[in-house]
């Protein structure tokens, strides 16, 4: 059987303060989420739209990529697949079930993630030559959110792919926020170019909004202005904080599924 190849492709951008801006980014291209954490709550925003490969590319905007396993989220960008070898959920499942540390977690999930991706990469190497290009510059990105001890926790990873004697996933950056004395910030996955308008004047553009959650909904509905092949579709919003987590003007065509009572 031939499989349907699906990709969301993924940058990082550490936004720190209203007004003094770090920024650590991996150049990729595609889908759009974003991730505010402040020192009570981390709101997590994504669009819908995904890149289906059925003979050519093909867009469809018809996922939550937002999940929920246990006390804590996950979501991810880059290469996915209907081969059963390799599903990226599953494997966040697996190691945010644990009931380990956060940092765990992360270390469960990346373990897994190079051992099972690679042969499926391998295998589409093989198969589908001519789309390689675009899923070397993919790679694979995740993040994993939600409080421990207390405190509002995100930590995300990107994955570069290579090839010479043979394919390689290799981690390329990994950013970790579980201290309360870590500064607000402002991640980005997915296309970057409504980012890099607005980069100079953040904190301007920040201050336009009553919330995080009007922020992240306005930023990635521009960023599907600039890029309709890549990103568009309904904006998923979700609120985390100590006492659970809810969403914000969820959409029954996306599939968000209700979230579960968390153990405080």
């Amino acid at each position: 059987m031939k499989h349907n190849h699906m990709f969301i492709f993924f940058s990082a951008i550490l936004y720190s303060s209203l007004v003094e801006i770090a920024y650590c980014q991996v150049q990729r291209f595609g889908t759009a989420i974003g991730i505010v954490r402040t020192n009570n709550q981390i709101i997590v925003g994504a669009d819908s739209r995904v890149n289906v490969l059925k003979g050519a590319f093909e867009f469809e905007d018809r996922d939550c990529k937002i999940f929920q396993f246990r006390d804590f989220f996950f979501t991810y960008s880059g290469f996915n697949s209907d081969d059963p070898q390799f599903d990226p959920t599953s494997i966040a499942k697996n190691c945010l079930d644990s009931g380990r540390s956060i940092m765990a977690m992360a270390e469960c999930f990346e373990g897994k993630l190079k051992r099972e991706l690679t042969p499926v990469l391998t295998s589409f190497l093989q198969k589908e030559s001519q789309f390689w290009a675009r899923i070397k510059k993919a790679g694979f990105a995740y993040a994993i959110m939600g409080f421990e001890n207390e405190t509002p926790c995100v930590i995300s990873a990107s994955f570069k792919i290579t090839e010479s004697t043979g394919v390689l996933v290799e981690l390329e950056r990994r950013n970790v926020f579980t201290r309360m004395s870590d500064r607000e910030f402002f991640i980005v996955l997915g296309e970057q170019s409504k980012y890099d308008q607005i980069k100079d004047h953040m904190g301007t553009t920040l201050s336009k909004f009553s919330d995080y959650g009007s922020f992240i909904r306005w930023y990635i509905n521009e960023q599907s202005s600039l890029t309709p092949h890549r990103v568009g579709g309904h904006v998923d919003i979700l609120l985390i904080e100590k006492s659970g987590a809810k969403w914000i003007n969820p959409d029954s065509r996306t599939k968000c599924p209700e979230v579960i009572s968390m153990n405080r």
